[in-house]
């Protein structure tokens, strides 16, 4: 174990990238964890993408900090959200969901944006585990933009239903009154429940009945 770690800081890409990050993947030890986010900083596009990779599976309870600061950093770095680079930026909103730590808020509604096909979702899903109420605006938008991919529209519906934020019920009540795609409203209507305000029931009967 302690020779892949090692391996982590060899000055040959490949040894870093193959017989290092993806070895630690498959191992899962959180030992790596410390190397593994100081590479989110390498230069390598690759090796970025295996430190994320391999950190996305890892317990990282006792590098929560350093690794929110690490994938903060990735999703600010303006290259890292090209095409080439959607893994690295889909492992860096997950990682981040799963920390639920309110820095990454602000990183993750930018990503609701990405015209990456799973970045949205995923970062949605990352707003709804944290449950920082600020996000409530920005996910209500992009449940109003009709001309959204089904797929990503009912993740915010979701998303608001977890924050649980009172100031949610109205945007999804929108929503299930108005949406044509029934998806989408079945999720409002099941994010409206979670909200647990008995007022919306009657709504909610008539738009799904």
């Amino acid at each position: 174990m302690s020779g892949l770690i090692d391996a982590l800081g060899d000055p040959d890409t490949s040894i870093r990238e193959k017989r290092a990050a993806y070895s630690l993947r498959r191992i899962g030890d959180p030992r790596a964890a410390p190397r593994l986010i100081e590479m989110l900083g390498d230069r390598e596009d690759r090796l970025r993408n295996a430190a994320a990779s391999a950190l996305v599976d890892l317990d990282l309870t006792e590098h929560a900090d350093a690794a929110v600061t690490g994938f903060i950093g990735v999703l600010e770095d303006r290259v890292m959200r090209n095409y080439d680079n959607r893994g690295i930026v889909q492992n860096a909103v997950v990682a981040l969901g799963r920390l639920r730590d309110p820095r990454a808020v602000p990183v993750l509604l930018e990503a609701l944006s990405s015209y990456h096909k799973h970045v949205p979702l995923e970062a949605a899903a990352a707003l709804g585990k944290i449950g920082d109420p600020k996000a409530v605006p920005h996910l209500a938008r992009t449940l109003r933009y009709r001309s959204g991919r089904s797929s990503s529209r009912s993740a915010m519906a979701a998303a608001l239903g977890e924050i649980g934020d009172p100031s949610a019920v109205t945007h999804l009540l929108d929503t299930l009154n108005q949406e044509r795609d029934s998806a989408v409203r079945a999720e409002s209507a099941t994010a409206l429940g979670r909200l647990g305000d008995v007022s919306v029931i009657p709504h909610q009967l008539a738009a799904l009945g």
